[in-house]
């Protein structure tokens, strides 16, 4: 009879990657993307022309300006992630935090939002935590900006109703309120703890969080702020390369609230970026030509991938790459120590 080797954390991750690793979802996150490949080719085929009537031009520090401001957001993202972590009995210091959440990032690229969660698990299970609290931290820390994102999308039509996705605002404000009821520490602590029971991966259950609701309407209200600032570095990053009004400003924040949200609220789904970017393209085309609204949802994917590896390649230079060298240093100055020390040395 084979025995099983892996230790609990290694079937816990597993289980995560399984939930993503099925056929169904495989073949249909593929059609998705085939299909958003097709329609953005048409598209640019058939209304191209209406880009090159756009006036273009390169500002660089608007750009950099851009890139500055994201990277702030993201930073206090971290502070957020830190706190969430820390409410499931995983405390690490910020630093091994901002590292770990740089790092998990980049699988964000990818179909499927289960990537950044399984990442995350890992490096942190590296640290010496458990798997299923990083990974169920993860799923609150995803639900709130999800939610985050929802409220500031809905205070944007309030402003612009022209950009609303819902003929009935009650419709997102119910769906709204059912998302912040399931991520209220009890019922989402007895939700996880059913489906670890079902799966049998966990027999003792989850630990419980500390947070309370206070909690989570202050990480919400964070998250809001945070995704402003999202908001704005994309209107300067428009802003960096062709002439925009400021009237701009409400629906570039609100496409970036609504694509955030859906990325995030539906982060389970196959195919969830062609999701997430479909409703930015639907929030902008009241205001912009669809050419445009493609060609700008193409531009922010690549700024983002951008920010991401930049951000990645900063915490790698700014606190491995000293950390390595260090230890290299030590290794070297001991390895002549020990030689000098041994029998025979003449010492």
């Amino acid at each position: 009879m084979a025995v099983d080797s892996r230790t609990g954390d290694d079937k816990q991750v597993g289980f995560i990657r399984r939930l993503l690793n099925t056929n169904l979802s495989r073949v249909a996150g593929i059609v998705l993307v085939l299909f958003a490949i097709v329609f953005i080719v048409v598209i640019l085929m058939r209304d191209g022309t209406k880009l090159l009537e756009q006036p273009v031009h390169l500002n660089i520090a608007l750009l950099c300006l851009s890139f500055t401001i994201g990277f702030w957001g993201l930073l206090i993202a971290v502070l957020i992630w830190h706190r969430i972590l820390a409410s499931y009995g995983v405390r690490q210091s910020l630093r091994d935090d901002l590292r770990i959440y740089s790092y998990s990032s980049l699988p964000l690229v990818l179909p499927g939002g289960v990537w950044g969660i399984v990442s995350r698990s890992v490096l942190y299970q590296r640290l010496g935590a458990k798997g299923i609290p990083v990974a169920t931290a993860s799923i609150v820390e995803t639900l709130v900006v999800g939610l985050a994102a929802a409220g500031l999308y809905m205070a944007s039509t309030l402003v612009r109703p022209d950009i609303s996705l819902w003929k009935k605002p009650e419709i997102g404000l119910l769906f709204s309120i059912l998302a912040l009821t399931l991520i209220h520490p009890r019922i989402f602590n007895r939700l996880v703890n059913w489906a670890l029971q079902r799966t049998k991966q966990e027999k003792n259950g989850l630990p419980l969080a500390s947070f309370n609701f206070k909690d989570l309407v202050i990480w919400v209200s964070v998250e809001i702020i945070i995704l402003l600032i999202g908001g704005m570095a994309m209107f300067v990053l428009l802003a960096s390369l062709t002439d925009v009004s400021p009237s701009m400003l409400i629906p570039v924040i609100a496409s970036w609230a609504v694509a955030v949200a859906v990325g995030n609220l539906f982060f389970w789904l196959p195919g969830t970026p062609v999701l997430r970017d479909g409703a930015m393209v639907l929030v902008l085309t009241p205001s912009q030509t669809l050419p445009v609204a493609v060609a700008f949802v193409l531009l922010v994917r690549l700024w983002s991938l951008a920010s991401l590896l930049l951000l990645a390649g900063l915490v790698w230079v700014t606190l491995d790459l000293p950390t390595r060298l260090r230890k290299n240093t030590k290794a070297t100055v001991s390895t002549p120590k020990r030689a000098g020390n041994t029998p025979g040395s003449g010492k």
